[in-house]
């Protein structure tokens, strides 16, 4: 998604997603079914933004229902994400960019970074340095963006 707010353009395709929260408040009486995901965002030059993709039920013409979509973009400067990412319940850490602190897990440590140990082949390796090189980027830089991009986590459903 690109946004242009106040002047300043928002590409979460452009930037590193640094944590999720998802919110769900289906008894609001003014969108009832109301329920959405937060994301934290940090983009190549440093800024941080708040991606509220959110969805909720309204009557239509005809009496029924209909599922209303939609999504905001909020600016937020270095102290306001960091607050935001201590302070909001359930928040899921992905990255961590800048000098942001994540808060403590449930085991009380402080998230950080992790290394995965990847075997490639000379020809996989050659394509992620030039492909990271026509970015602009590391190889490590290319390597966490591509994961950002392509790995979810796997809801399993309860038995």
């Amino acid at each position: 998604m690109r946004r242009i707010v106040n002047g300043r353009t928002y590409d979460t395709g452009a930037s590193t997603l640094v944590a999720k929260s998802e919110y769900d408040d289906r008894d609001n009486l003014r969108y009832p079914g109301l329920e959405g995901e937060l994301s934290l965002f940090q983009t190549p030059a440093g800024a941080y933004f708040l991606l509220d993709a959110f969805r909720f039920r309204r009557k239509d013409r005809q009496g029924g229902w209909e599922i209303v979509q939609s999504a905001e973009i909020t600016p937020l400067d270095r102290e306001r994400a960091q607050r935001w990412l201590l302070e909001t319940e359930e928040v899921r850490p992905i990255a961590i960019g800048g000098d942001l602190a994540l808060p403590p897990d449930e085991r009380g440590e402080i998230g950080g970074s992790a290394v995965i140990v990847l075997r490639l082949s000379p020809l996989a390796k050659r394509n992620i340095e030039l492909a990271a090189r026509a970015a602009g980027l590391s190889v490590n830089a290319y390597g966490l963006r591509c994961a950002e991009r392509y790995a979810q986590p796997i809801r399993t459903a309860a038995v």
